[in-house]
């Protein structure tokens, strides 16, 4: 099945990964994993913004990628941002702009959704991974399904968070990422009423010619992901897991 699937793939694409905590926790990606999975992906990929990703077609076998930390932990100021600077890379986090502080790194165990042995960055430091390239986009004013939010509900959270994120920053917030990437109808309509484009969820697909801007689809890293791991799911070998998803969410068994 693996030959099948290598065998009809698109030669050229467009990935959008999905990262979290950076740190020595057991749950989160090492940062020395992460600076080899730059490296990797650097070497067999050219790493881009998400906004020069969606605005670009991949010639021939070249493979566009670009790097997303979600949550808004701090190892992506500690660890993260040296890493991808020394590739002459940057990425793109989503805050949850409610549990961020002016100027401390508050601990994640005191939000639901997150992980809890980790601490959340500071506004001081996401103005300064502003400064630096990095894309700071929402990820709503706190870590919670956004279908099970009212309308109400869901429009304000949409609308803080935006406003503070442009008010903390000075750059226009139109990027965000669904927590936990899921997404209905509703909340997609919400969310381009509310001026964001593009929006992003997790599925295990590459990003198609004709993405959805309000569904783009990003795929997780796993924090247990060798370079091996990485580079199947970078160049379509693992593109299987996405059409067995979808599958799933359709009720095909």
């Amino acid at each position: 099945m693996f030959q099948h699937f290598r065998q009809h793939r698109k030669a050229g694409r467009r990935v959008v990964l999905t990262y979290h905590a950076v740190s020595d926790d057991a749950s989160a990606i090492h940062p020395q994993i992460l600076q080899e999975h730059i490296r990797e992906l650097v070497n067999e990929s050219t790493v881009v913004s998400v906004n020069d990703l969606l605005a670009r077609s991949p010639q021939d076998d070249e493979i566009l990628c670009a790097i997303t930390f979600d949550d808004g932990y701090s190892g992506v100021y500690y660890y993260a941002a040296d890493i991808l600077h020394q590739f002459g890379c940057t990425g793109t986090v989503f805050v949850c702009s409610d549990l961020i502080h002016e100027t401390e790194n508050m601990s994640a165990r005191c939000f639901a959704g997150l992980y809890p042995a980790e601490r959340l960055l500071s506004w001081s430091q996401i103005q300064e991974l502003s400064r630096n390239k990095f894309l700071i986009g929402s990820h709503l004013t706190r870590h919670v399904l956004v279908t099970t939010m009212s309308q109400m509900d869901t429009r304000h959270a949409l609308m803080a968070s935006r406003r503070v994120i442009e008010s903390k920053t000075g750059v226009p917030c139109d990027l965000l990422a669904y927590p936990w990437g899921v997404h209905d109808t509703r909340s997609r309509q919400i969310a381009a009423e509310c001026g964001y484009k593009p929006a992003f969820c997790t599925r295990h697909s590459a990003v198609p010619d004709d993405c959805d801007l309000l569904q783009v689809p990003r795929m997780d890293v796993s924090c247990e992901y060798d370079n091996s791991d990485l580079l199947a799911i970078v160049k379509g070998d693992w593109d299987f897991m996405g059409t067995v998803g979808a599958m799933r969410l359709s009720g095909v068994r």
